[in-house]
């Protein structure tokens, strides 16, 4: 599954925020205009990291995971899970201990 198209521009735009309130604070006599490289290149980097950055997947199944993750023990080892794996998994494990109480 693809990127949604403009993912990331909440982060650019909430780091520009942030380091034009930074650089006010510690700069008060100096204009907004002596910022605008740092801002500028604070925004770049945001975006490239935004951008560039791997979308997590399950361990499992191997689609990619939204905000819904979760982890499981699968084999001894936890693993990053969609939570349509979590749910599976959890059901086997509920469905094993009922058949080793007998019932």
């Amino acid at each position: 599954m693809a990127r949604k198209k403009g993912s990331g521009c909440g982060t650019v735009v909430a780091v520009a925020t942030i380091a034009i309130l930074w650089y006010a604070s510690k700069h008060p006599e100096s204009s907004m205009t002596d910022a605008a490289p740092t801002i500028v290149m604070l925004a770049l980097v945001a975006g490239l990291i935004s951008i560039f950055a791997k979308p997590s997947k399950c361990s499992i199944c191997g689609q990619q995971t939204g905000r819904k993750t979760g982890w499981v023990t699968v084999g001894g080892k936890r693993k990053k899970a969609c939570a349509n794996c979590v749910r599976n998994v959890q059901a086997k494990v509920s469905r094993d201990a009922v058949r080793r109480m007998g019932i």
